[in-house]
């Protein structure tokens, strides 16, 4: 925008400068009594200059205009493209801390079944104990 400010000042500066030397020509062409065609050819060819020179200002102002709507397309699209990787981003955490749940679970549900193994092991043993010693003292009794 600053760039446009600036591109229509010097613009408008222009014309005030070909508007100031035009009024120099026309007054030195009233003191030398130039006759009225070669002021009609004078005027046409200022006329013709400040054209070019607008056409010159518009189609800077157009270039200006499509720069800045690239601009503001690229932007949009940098903006969509981080938002996609934040996206991602929290989809993988997400992914990854249920990954991490469900291993936990599982390792808490394995250790669970060792610890019952082992439990049944230690009863079953000691109820063996407790039943050779009771068929030894029955045997010491009879």
């Amino acid at each position: 925008m600053a760039k446009l400010r600036e591109e229509q000042e010097r613009l408008r500066l222009r014309q005030i400068e070909l508007a100031r030397q035009r009024r120099e020509i026309e007054q030195e062409q009233e003191k030398r009594g130039l006759d009225e065609h070669e002021k009609q050819k004078s005027h046409i060819e200022h006329e013709q200059q400040r054209h070019r020179i607008e056409q010159e200002q518009k189609k800077r102002e157009t270039e200006q205009e499509e720069q800045r709507r690239r601009n503001e397309l690229e932007n949009e699209r940098l903006k969509i493209e981080r938002e996609q990787q934040r996206r991602k981003i929290e989809q993988e955490e997400q992914r990854r801390e249920k990954e991490l749940v469900t291993k936990q679970e599982n390792l808490s549900k394995n250790q669970k079944e060792k610890e019952e193994l082992a439990a049944i092991r230690i009863q079953k043993r000691y109820r063996g104990y407790q039943t050779r010693r009771k068929i030894k003292e029955q045997k010491k009794r009879e």
